[in-house]
């Protein structure tokens, strides 16, 4: 037999009255659950809890049902035929398809007698409603946390603290919840839900994995462009292959997914009317008129996103065509045009410019009028055959133009070649960002490139860059915009992965909007955030003065970033479609899923579940997964639901989600189509965690760790500068503290779910309940009092109190004070911190002023960056860890008051939880 090396394949059975443990290995931890439940299924049923002085003989749900069958049944002979049924389902907003409803009310309709075939009665249709919406893994979860078959507000409120992290839910907020959701009259007025109310409740938007908070505009839009991501189509008029028809509809569809930079590739078209087209073979064919492209742009730019909309154009027409050009923009575009001027060191943010147009385009120059920058096409040259960085490989008779202040190469034609065509001064003045040619020969880390330029990269050019320039690609991103577009070979309008423009800092990676696939369920998913305004706010590490990363070494840890580990338990999946690609209709589907991650190349991951076999209707895995994640910033987690087929799998559904908009807890998964459209009622059922892992303390939850390893912080690095590491040596007593503030909160934490023989992600809330369990089986009082009426305190009392518990409750109390000296110092320390922080900012310019080469420069720049922000982390880290334990704190008090721990009815207590109700 083989057994997996995890925690959660063991469990512990507790049984005899003198507290006898048998602890068990299963072969997976999807067998230890179903362990688990049998096993606490067989307990009840032998042992039901106590009914409530106001229960009834019979449960809530059954009387409920009672009470429908009657009202829906018109005519008052008994039965309920087919059509009474779906009405009655479509009244209980039962969320499923006619065909569905009809299959389950046939596999109910069991009497065989003539008379009542096709027909349901009271006892068929309770059967019926219960295999058409009960779900044993959330009947699972009422049974964990209720006392019976329904959960109070009390519970409830239990389950949101402890499952779904929401520290703040009261109980008012939660009898809120109950009335909004329980079907049941008697359930609302009692504030009981029962499986049906907790089922609605757990399917309904505030369940959703995706965070509804960040459905609207929710981060920071004051901070320049460069600061974020921004949605960006590539070729944007084109509706199929790259040599396939201009058209409005290509617009359209870009402005419409929230796209706020488009392209416009403009052409001399006959009549002295300008066109739209991607070249000039395709010119001749083109019947998209400027003006045409200009009016779909003007009526859809500002339908989705109110932020602002980039229009790049290119221009390749003669002067009388230009100044056609000009007359059409200021006529249809000019009460959206941008007139403020935009220098050279910063750039304006969203928030400034909303419902405005910038126009990136080419500029006359001021060294050489008579040819401007706009004759050459920054995609003319994406061949690597050449070097980029030897000036040598130019083409002959060309001539060489270098601006340090750009650090950019320019190729500009010989005056009167007939290589370019004049842009007339009406035009240039009408840009707002200027767009640069590619040849990026080497980047200064200490002088800026102008704001105000716009530089373009062909995919096979920023490959490059990245292998040897990653470092100067992420600087030059902090100041200035950056574009990168798909390569030439891509004819067939096929994608390049985002993931890799937006991990080297990039902001905009051009789209074929058009091609369906999972490049653009990764754009859609990013972008669906901050209210589909096509702004994403870059990491902190990529837009801060002191952030720095090697994309070339990032597969080791992110220098400052506290990695994670992400857990995702794949419960169950409900109403999966068949594939749209398959003509059997009468055949049932084999789903599995996949769950990717997408980010840096140390991050990325492919895991999946197995096959369950004929059912899309309810399919249950029940598997659990860790990824370890060195940047979860970047980190977009993919959900995809195939369909295993003989020659391979199909596909059904997806979501992406960026990992700072996923919700921790029991999360339903709503399923989108390939063109991003939602399934109807596909969803999967979840659970996520997400557990920090400080760098050099991390921590073991497994049953054999008992030694406490060192109070110490991960070590800094090495600068070389005299004054500059003297100054971080100043600041390891500051390090050192918070790492022992922090670790002995966590230790605490893990020792004591140690010491109930609980696994490391048990919550803190099970960890009490199965101490205060196991003392009342072993005939202990354990008794409990309020310190400070913040921090509880518990005691045995009793003969014989067996060590197992004596420990456990030792521990809980080296635990509590624990939490009390980070509650009381981690304020202090944090401050101190970041004040720390603020002083190796003048530290910066001392590194300025050395003069090293390229290579000692940027590991001078890695080390100082590292260094600065594990400063910045050490602090917030310790905030984040004062929250945590502020939410442990009220999981100890809680499960003492629903749990019934000796004194838990004190007035103390009930003091410290009314803060909360």
């Amino acid at each position: 037999l083989e057994v997996e090396e995890s925690d959660d394949c063991i469990f512990t059975v507790d049984h005899s009255s003198d507290f006898q443990c048998m602890d068990l290995i299963a072969e997976s931890p999807e067998m230890a659950t179903v362990w688990v439940m049998g096993l606490q299924y067989l307990v009840n049923m032998v042992n039901p809890p106590a009914k409530s002085p106001s229960a009834k003989e019979k449960p809530i749900r059954e009387l409920w049902l009672e009470e429908l069958f009657v009202e829906a049944d018109c005519n008052k002979d008994g039965f309920l035929d087919a059509e009474e049924i779906v009405k009655l389902c479509h009244l209980q907003n039962v969320g499923l398809p006619e065909d569905i409803i009809s299959k389950k009310f046939h596999e109910a309709d069991t009497n065989r007698e003539a008379e009542s075939r096709g027909r349901l009665d009271r006892d068929e249709f309770r059967d019926f409603y219960y295999s058409l919406s009960t779900r044993p893994e959330i009947v699972y979860l009422v049974g964990q946390y209720g006392n019976s078959d329904v959960l109070t507000a009390e519970q409830l409120q239990a389950f949101l603290r402890t499952e779904q992290h929401m520290d703040d839910v009261t109980i008012e907020d939660c009898k809120s919840i109950i009335i909004d959701f329980e079907p049941t009259p008697i359930g609302k007025l009692e504030s009981h839900f029962t499986v049906d109310g907790f089922t609605r409740y757990l399917r309904s938007p505030q369940c959703d994995a995706f965070n509804v908070d960040h459905v609207p505009v929710n981060q920071d839009m004051d901070q320049p462009l460069s600061h974020y991501f921004i949605s960006a189509s590539h070729n944007t008029y084109l509706t199929q292959a790259q040599a396939g028809p201009c058209e409005p509809m290509g617009i359209k569809r870009a402005l419409h997914r929230g796209c706020r930079l488009i392209d416009l590739d403009i052409w001399d078209g006959p009549d002295s009317e300008p066109i739209v087209a991607r070249d000039s073979v395709t010119c001749a064919t083109s019947n998209l008129l400027l003006s045409t492209a200009l009016d779909t742009v003007r009526d859809a730019c500002f339908k989705i996103s109110q932020y602002p909309l980039l229009l790049r154009l290119e221009i390749h027409c003669s002067p009388e065509q230009q100044h056609k050009i000009v007359k059409l923009i200021e006529s249809k575009l000019g009460s959206f045009l941008y007139r403020e001027p935009i220098d050279e060191i910063s750039l304006p943010s969203p928030a400034s410019c909303m419902h405005k147009i910038l126009i990136i385009g080419k500029k006359i120059s001021g060294e050489n009028p008579a040819t401007a920058d706009g004759d050459i096409s920054e995609e003319e040259d994406e061949d690597l055959n050449d070097p980029v960085d030897q000036p040598e490989s130019l083409p002959s008779g060309s001539q060489r133009k270098m601006s340090r202040s750009m650090s950019v190469l320019t190729i500009i034609p010989p005056v009167g070649t007939g290589a370019g065509l004049s842009l007339i001064k009406e035009l240039s003045n009408l840009v707002n960002l200027t767009s640069i040619s590619d040849k990026i020969v080497s980047v200064d880390f200490f002088e800026k490139a102008p704001s105000n330029r716009v530089t373009a990269l062909c995919e096979p050019r920023l490959n490059h860059y990245a292998v040897g320039r990653s470092e100067a690609l992420l600087h030059r991103s902090r100041t200035s915009l950056m574009r990168a577009y798909p390569a030439k070979s891509r004819a067939d309008s096929s994608n390049m992965d985002p993931m890799t423009v937006w991990s080297r800092g990039v902001q905009c990676a051009g789209m074929n909007c058009q091609t369906i696939g999972k490049p653009m369920d990764l754009n859609e998913g990013l972008f669906k955030t901050n209210g589909y305004s096509g702004y994403y706010l870059k990491p902190s590490i990529m837009r801060n003065e002191c952030g720095f990363f090697s994309y070339r070494d990032a597969n080791t840890s992110v220098p400052g970033v506290c990695p994670v580990d992400l857990v995702v338990k794949v419960i169950s999946g409900q109403m999966l479609p068949k594939p749209s690609q398959t003509d059997n209709r009468t055949e049932v589907i084999d789903p599995y899923v996949s769950i990717e991650i997408e980010g840096l190349p140390s991050d990325r991951a492919v895991q999946r579940t197995r096959t369950v076999e004929n059912n899309g209707f309810n399919p249950v895995w029940d598997e659990s997964f860790t990824f370890h994640l060195r940047f979860p910033d970047l980190v977009i987690v993919r959900f995809v639901v195939l369909d295993t087929d003989a020659i391979g799998s199909d596909f059904i559904g997806q979501f992406c989600i960026p990992l700072t908009s996923l919700q921790l807890g029991y999360r339903h998964v709503h399923l989108i189509s390939n063109v991003h459209l939602p399934i109807p009622h596909a969803s999967l059922f979840v659970h996520i965690a997400v557990n920090k892992d400080r760098p050099g303390r991390r921590m073991s939850t497994s049953h054999a760790y008992r030694k406490k390893a060192k109070k110490e912080p991960a070590p800094q690095m090495i600068v070389g500068v005299r004054e500059v590491d003297a100054h971080f040596k100043k600041s390891v007593p500051l390090l050192t503290a918070a790492a022992g503030l922090s670790y002995d909160a966590d230790f605490a934490l893990s020792t004591f779910k140690d010491s109930c023989g609980l696994a490391g992600w048990t919550t803190i809330h099970d960890s009490v309940k199965t101490l205060i369990n196991r003392a009342r089986v072993a005939g202990v009082k354990l008794s409990l009092t309020m310190v400070d009426e913040l921090y509880p305190t518990f005691a045995t009392s009793g003969e014989d109190v067996p060590d197992i518990v004596k420990k456990a409750t030792q521990v809980l109390n080296q635990g509590v004070t624990a939490f009390r000296a980070l509650q009381t110092d981690a304020k202090k320390v944090a401050a101190d911190l970041e004040a720390a922080y603020q002083e190796t900012l003048a530290v910066l310019e001392i590194l300025r002023s050395q003069s090293q080469g390229e290579k000692k420069t940027v590991k001078m720049l890695e080390a100082f960056s590292y260094n600065c922000l594990m400063l910045r982390n050490e602090g917030e880290e310790l905030l984040r860890a004062q929250s945590d334990v502020s939410v442990c704190l009220q999981q100890i008090t809680d499960a003492a008051a629903l749990h019934g721990a000796v004194g838990s009815e004190n007035g103390t207590l009930q003091k410290a939880r009314a803060r909360t109700m």
